[in-house]
């Protein structure tokens, strides 16, 4: 998964430590959405990248927090894609998507069918192909109506 909000010093630094990535995590994830409540869009992305980036260490940890760490990293990826989408930045939306699928499609490849953990990732993964999908309906209305307002437009001049 391609990251780019921890630097990479404070990247190792919550691989290191668990509970400081717990800490981290939900205290982005807070922050974030202090921000995005109150309509700061642009603000909440940095936090709401963090929480994400901080997500997916916490989901390559031993598999006893597997369920939290899957909710953590789905919640954080919605959240974080619909900021980029608040923001008019369609192609960050919809690639905030395409990772976080990319990671869970990874999961499910090495999780055992049996697991009781199964469903949750899989539902946690219908939910970013739902996003997905509903990004790329909104971005090609969004590219309809533009062009739509280009030709009207060139016809008034």
């Amino acid at each position: 998964m391609q990251q780019h909000f921890l630097c990479p010093t404070h990247r190792q630094w919550l691989m290191d430590n668990h509970l400081a990535a717990l800490n981290h995590f939900n205290s982005c994830i807070d922050t974030a959405q202090f921000y995005a409540d109150n309509g700061c869009w642009n603000v909440a992305i940095p936090y709401y990248g963090c929480a994400f980036e901080t997500a997916e260490i916490l989901l390559s940890e031993p598999r006893e927090q597997h369920p939290q760490s899957l909710l953590k990293f789905t919640h954080s990826a919605i959240s974080l894609a619909n900021a980029f989408f608040r923001t008019d930045r369609g192609a960050e939306h919809q690639r905030t998507f395409e990772l976080a699928k990319a990671r869970l499609q990874a999961e499910i490849e090495i999780m055992p069918i049996e697991s009781p953990h199964q469903p949750l990732l899989l539902d946690c993964y219908a939910a970013l192909d739902m996003g997905l999908q509903n990004s790329a309906i909104f971005l090609s209305e969004d590219n309809m109506e533009q062009s739509n307002v280009k030709k009207t437009r060139s016809a008034l001049h």
